[in-house]
């Protein structure tokens, strides 16, 4: 989760979000399920093409808050 709270953190800083503060919900949910999606269509052999299939495994406990927008993202998006 880093990775997705740090790039929107340094976006709230170059003015992207206009001076609103950076949400769980849709801003880290919304990367979290962008971020899924492409890495789902990348080639994983050498035939290049796009899978047919991904499986995505979410690790989620009621008190562990880094896991929320994953959890969040999907059950917003799929």
């Amino acid at each position: 989760m880093g990775i997705f709270r740090r790039k929107k953190l340094t976006d709230q800083r170059k003015g992207d979000y206009l001076g609103k503060t950076v949400q769980i919900v849709p801003h880290l949910t919304n990367a979290v399920q962008d971020w899924i999606e492409r890495v789902s269509k990348m080639p994983v052999d050498e035939t290049g093409e796009e899978p047919d299939v991904c499986i995505v495994e979410v690790s989620y406990h009621e008190l562990f808050f880094e896991t929320e927008a994953y959890v969040l993202a999907w059950w917003n998006r799929w």
